[in-house]
């Protein structure tokens, strides 16, 4: 029997409900650069504190990383990164009831969909990233 999540999504971890996948295609059309949502889709999922040692990892990049968190998908579906034409899959979701929903980026993945398993470290995306994203796009 293989690795598989299903019946240990919550424990002490809260699950959340309803996370939003946004994808998005880019392409340069009259010279600016456009967004197109190409896939969406909803789930629920396990949202996790990342360790100390995959922060320092992530650290070592470029890229300024503040707020990065471990989600566990358990439907056979993906969470994706970067790839050419592609940006990173888009996650939408409230960190607890009281606040309201942000909008998280795929940074790394594990994704083993013969095991109905996948692991994806998210980042934050602050409030010009956000705002910028949802200038280039069509939804």
């Amino acid at each position: 029997m293989g690795l598989n999540m299903r019946g240990h999504v919550s424990g002490p971890f809260i699950t959340h409900r309803g996370v939003q996948l946004n994808r998005y295609d880019s392409r340069v059309v009259d010279f600016e650069q456009r967004l197109t949502l190409v896939y969406f889709d909803r789930f629920d999922a396990n949202v996790q504190p990342v360790s100390d040692k995959e922060i320092e990892f992530f650290q070592i990049g470029a890229e300024r990383i503040n707020d990065v968190r471990v989600i566990h998908r358990n439907d056979g579906k993906g969470i994706e990164v970067s790839t050419t034409g592609k940006l990173a899959d888009i996650l939408v979701f409230a960190e607890t009831p009281d606040k309201p929903a942000t909008w998280w980026k795929s940074i790394a993945t594990d994704y083993r969909p013969w095991h109905n398993f996948c692991r994806a470290v998210i980042a934050k995306l602050d409030p010009s990233e956000i705002a910028k994203l949802q200038g280039q796009t069509n939804a």
